[in-house]
């Protein structure tokens, strides 16, 4: 095993365990900005469904913090829309 890519995982296994105040909301990670230009290329590809999911993630998913709201949600993962390992 290479030592960095272990120490790396080290840390983020870390962080997701402890984030304390690094564990920000959703929004400031995946900013409303990167939501539109994201909700565009679904709707530019013909996607159904893309106002359900805009007022999903303004609604449900923006204001969660970020790790213990999101990453580690285990209906989220159980989905396969997010999970951790």
């Amino acid at each position: 095993p290479d030592p960095k890519y272990e120490e790396l995982m080290a840390g983020v296994q870390g962080f997701i365990d402890d984030a304390g105040d690094r564990d920000v909301p959703m929004s400031e990670v995946f900013t409303p900005a990167m939501f539109e230009e994201l909700a565009e290329a679904m709707t530019a590809a013909g996607w159904e469904g893309v106002d359900e999911v805009a007022e999903l993630y303004t609604s449900e998913y923006s204001n969660r913090p970020i790790v213990s709201g999101f990453m580690t949600d285990k209906d989220l993962g159980a989905k396969r829309l997010a999970s951790m390992p």
